[in-house]
């Protein structure tokens, strides 16, 4: 026998064993293999859907960013995206009434508040140009009000001046809550908590970054402690 037959035989040898495995299969096992595989593929194809929707926010906000300084209709625009009055958002610093907004279409909940997955805020000078541009991911929130669960405090010390944003991003290992373009900078702030295993408690933090328009970080990187028990007790007491 020469070695094509054999290597032909050997295949076919293949083909009937695993024909022969689904072969001996009972009609209900094979119905259920069947359920698994397209409930499978239903789950991959929401978790690839819903990845496309939490990054359109940030998708349109970098589209925005690129027309600061040019009249708001030109950059709404550009970025395909119809910007409304602020208004509703009056408990965020920096609304203001030349606030505009373009948020997600789908909701979350927030400690109670009924919120959109992500909102993008623009800003409109006097002259009716684009001044900034803020994008925020409420989404982060809706597990916990203190942002992102870390296993321990961050070290914001490996950030330092010139760092780039790749390397910034690899060590906060973590999605912004909120990224600021202005013109010529960007600034991305991040919530996180952790546990404080010797006062037995929650630690929460936020941490400010700012960027040059080069994406290298220019300037002190800002760490604050966000004492939220107290944050209530302070507004429950006016």
């Amino acid at each position: 026998m020469s070695e094509s037959d054999k290597v032909n035989l050997s295949k076919s040898k293949t083909m009937e064993k695993k024909s022969g495995l689904w072969g001996k299969l009972s009609k209900k096992a094979k119905i259920v293999m069947i359920i698994v595989l397209v409930a499978l593929l239903t789950v991959l194809i929401i978790t690839l859907v819903l990845s496309v929707m939490k990054g359109t926010g940030m998708r349109k906000s970098e589209k925005l960013a690129k027309k600061l300084g040019e009249p708001v209709s030109k950059a709404s625009s550009y970025a395909d995206v119809e910007l409304k009055p602020a208004d509703k958002y009056v408990f965020l610093e920096g609304i203001t009434e030349s606030s505009l907004v373009y948020e997600s279409k789908s909701d979350i909940d927030v400690y109670g508040v009924k919120l959109p997955v992500w909102s993008i805020f623009c800003t409109e000078d006097m002259f009716g140009n684009l001044s900034d541009v803020t994008y925020y991911n409420f989404d982060i929130l809706s597990k916990n009000i203190n942002g992102v669960k870390k296993e321990s405090k961050i070290d914001v010390f490996d950030i330092t001046l010139g760092t780039t944003e790749k390397k910034s991003d690899e060590i906060l290992d973590m999605e912004p809550y909120q990224v600021c373009f202005l013109d010529g900078s960007k600034v991305k702030k991040y919530k996180y908590y952790c546990e404080d295993y010797v006062n037995n408690s929650i630690a929460a933090y936020y941490i400010t970054v700012m960027f040059n328009d080069k994406n290298i970080v220019n300037a002190p990187v800002i760490e604050e402690e966000n004492d939220f028990i107290s944050d209530i007790l302070r507004t429950t007491a006016k």
